[in-house]
């Protein structure tokens, strides 16, 4: 059946009478609606109203959605922040850092760049995460402190 047809609109109606046939039942007791017929027509009336409501409410959603589409939330592989280097946050080598995850996990900075040592081995804070979290691939900064200051803020700071 098309929206706009003679017959969608009948049974439209039909709809609107019944349901509030049914309310008017249901709240105020059996013959009620026929001794008020203006109320059954103000119950249709109200609820086509709320359904033109409804209607134009989810034609601006849709319209809001279609637009929401053509923007990209996802970052994209070219805007993905460097790779952490502890020399561009002036953390020493040397340094002690922090695990979130288990305050008895600490790790010292081993090189400029993002190289750590942990249990004896060099490794990278990312691996470090994954292997505690088992898994995927974790953004290591977002797990480890220098002086008390989230790693993954100070980056962010800085962008």
């Amino acid at each position: 059946m098309k929206p706009n047809s003679l017959e969608w609109s009948e049974w439209f109606s039909d709809q609107l009478i019944y349901h509030a046939v049914q309310s008017i039942e249901a709240r105020l007791g059996s013959g009620y609606h026929i001794k008020n017929p203006r109320l059954v027509c103000e119950i249709a009336r109200i609820t086509y109203e709320e359904y033109l409501r409804q209607e134009k409410l989810e034609k601006n959603i849709e319209k809001e959605t279609k637009n929401t589409l053509n923007y990209n939330f996802v970052k994209s592989p070219l805007s993905k922040k460097p790779n952490f280097k502890f020399s561009s946050f002036g953390i020493p080598v040397g340094a002690e850092l922090q695990c979130t995850l288990d305050p008895n996990i600490k790790c010292i900075v081993i090189d400029g760049s993002n190289g750590i040592l942990y249990k004896g081995n060099k490794t990278s804070m990312s691996k470090v995460v994954k292997s505690l979290k088992g898994g995927v691939s974790y953004r290591g900064t977002q797990y480890f402190t220098y002086k008390g200051k989230l790693l993954s803020d100070m980056v962010d700071q800085k962008s």
